[in-house]
């Protein structure tokens, strides 16, 4: 070793060697590839641990010629208003789909919509596009990249590699059934003045289930734009409405201006609040929820987009993720626990 050389690097070769396995064997076990059974690939990783090897990403792109990058468009941050109320969930599928990525040797980097059109110097082996709405402009230039496209519609198109569509349409059903059983005669959706798929299915599940149940339709729609939470609250608490899914994230605001005005929420107001992470604080509030995991969702939908794009499966993948139902003191006319007292 000359003056001033520290160890050489452990190569892969050598954790091959320690393993006692083929390099090529070593190379899938290590990057996730092929058929390698579990107690191959454990023997691998403790060979590369012991070793200290660390997998070069560089290199390995530079072998194979691909781009191993998933960007993910986020249309909504030339929105401000609408992005500000959703920052949480932004900042949740971003940390969800990072993780995802990362665990199958892949970047995950967020490309913001730039009118109508991709930041299209960044290279991507496929890009994710949620949110989407009808003609979406942010849709239509990831197609035009040419790379696979996942995104959360319900769409036909043949150009969509992977649909991960959240069944919003029988969610909000389920809800409507449980607030009828619970004797509530006029129950109302509050959501978001935006034009995705999330609330187009909203507000399509629920005029489906007043029209079959021959109820009236109560909708208050929260232009985020504008700041007009304050003015879709005062005017529900001025409705005729029982009963109220909130798909927005003005619970909070909505259950204080009710308790001003001498409402008990949960029984002169029901309330269910669409949920995306199961959140304690709802728990303890009381709160019956809607609710999905964006942990999970969007774990599965980059481990299918990764195989699509790696050849592993056939483009048009499609899954209908359900939501799940709790119901709480909210909905089920009992007094809610920040409130003094647990019963009532």
């Amino acid at each position: 070793m000359a003056r001033g050389e520290g160890p050489a690097k452990p190569r892969l070769r050598d954790v091959a060697r320690e393993a006692g396995v083929s390099l090529g064997a070593a190379s899938d076990s290590l990057s996730g590839k092929n058929q390698i059974s579990e107690e191959t690939r454990q023997r691998v990783r403790d060979a590369a641990k012991r070793l200290g090897y660390v997998p070069d990403p560089s290199a390995r792109a530079l072998s194979s010629g691909k781009v191993r990058a998933i960007g993910f468009v986020i249309g909504a941050l030339q929105r401000p208003g609408e992005f500000a109320a959703y920052r949480t969930h932004w900042a949740d599928i971003i940390g969800a789909g990072t993780l995802a990525a990362t665990e199958r040797g892949y970047a995950f980097t967020v490309l913001p919509g730039l009118e109508g059109e991709l930041m299209v110097n960044v290279p991507v082996s496929g890009l994710m596009v949620l949110d989407t709405g009808p003609q979406d402009p942010y849709l239509e230039a990831a197609f035009g990249r040419g790379v696979p496209v996942l995104t959360d519609g319900v769409s036909e198109d043949d150009r969509v590699a992977v649909d991960a569509h959240l069944d919003f349409r029988s969610a909000v059903a389920e809800a409507m059934d449980h607030f009828a059983e619970q004797g509530a005669t006029r129950p109302s959706l509050m959501w978001p003045k935006l034009q995705t798929v999330s609330t187009r299915e909203l507000e399509r599940g629920y005029l489906e289930w007043c029209e079959q149940h021959g109820v009236q339709p109560l909708l208050f729609i929260v232009d985020l734009e504008a700041g007009g939470t304050h003015e879709a609250i005062e005017a529900l608490l001025r409705s005729p409405a029982d009963a109220v899914l909130v798909a927005v994230p003005v619970t909070a605001a909505l259950i204080e201006a009710a308790e001003k005005r001498g409402l008990n929420v949960g029984k002169d107001l029901r309330v269910i609040t669409l949920d995306e992470n199961s959140d304690r604080r709802l728990e303890q509030l009381d709160i019956s929820t809607l609710a999905y995991s964006i942990a999970e969702y969007v774990d599965g939908a980059v481990a299918r987009f990764i195989d699509v794009i790696e050849g592993k499966r056939p483009p048009g993948q499609r899954s209908n993720v359900a939501l799940s139902f709790t119901a709480r003191g909210s909905s089920l006319g009992t007094r809610l626990r920040r409130r003094a007292g647990d019963q009532g």
